[in-house]
């Protein structure tokens, strides 16, 4: 990182004015060839592919497979409406299926974003079919509103908490 980025960290902030996917293929394709080659926790049957990206209000959320995790990626689409949260906190993205804790990440490839680990590692998927509907189903999933019939105590009481929760001591959670 320069003086200039330390100095002034948007400048690191990517603005995706139509979709990421193209990007963050490419950029997770790097990892794997540097940071991640030669760990045990790679699938060899399993490449770097996007399984789609939505706009979320002014944003991009995504998942992306990759031979060592299925990877939700949220992305920047409007400065001016970009939370900023500092690497390795928490951001709260709340989205139909529920409310989801992001890792922000400043990344040398990547830049600025959140991600959400949503499995990892794979080592049980046995080819890259299984992986792209595993990234499929969870990107539509994330999209699809969970419904508790009001009656139903049980189960509103297993439903999420109504107050902003943290990862751990250090973080800082923020709700979009």
């Amino acid at each position: 990182m320069t003086e200039a980025q330390r100095e002034n960290p948007s400048r690191r902030l990517r603005v995706f004015t139509q979709s990421p996917a193209e990007f963050f293929d490419e950029g997770l394709r790097q990892i794997e060839k540097t940071r991640m080659a030669g760990l045990p926790i790679l699938n060899p049957k399993l490449v770097v592919r996007s399984a789609g990206w939505r706009r979320w209000g002014n944003d991009w959320i995504g998942v992306v497979t990759t031979p060592w995790a299925v990877l939700g990626i949220y992305a920047c689409g409007s400065r001016e409406g970009w939370v900023d949260v500092p690497a390795d906190r928490t951001r709260i993205i709340e989205l139909p299926a529920g409310d989801f804790p992001f890792r922000a990440v400043e990344d040398p490839i990547l830049g600025r974003c959140l991600f959400l680990s949503l499995k990892s590692p794979l080592l049980d998927v046995g080819d890259q079919e299984t992986a792209d509907l595993i990234g499929k189903i969870t990107l539509d999933t994330l999209f699809k509103a969970q419904s508790i019939p009001e009656d139903d105590e049980d189960a509103a009481a297993c439903g999420r908490p109504a107050s902003p929760r943290h990862s751990d001591s250090n973080d800082s959670a923020q709700k979009h």
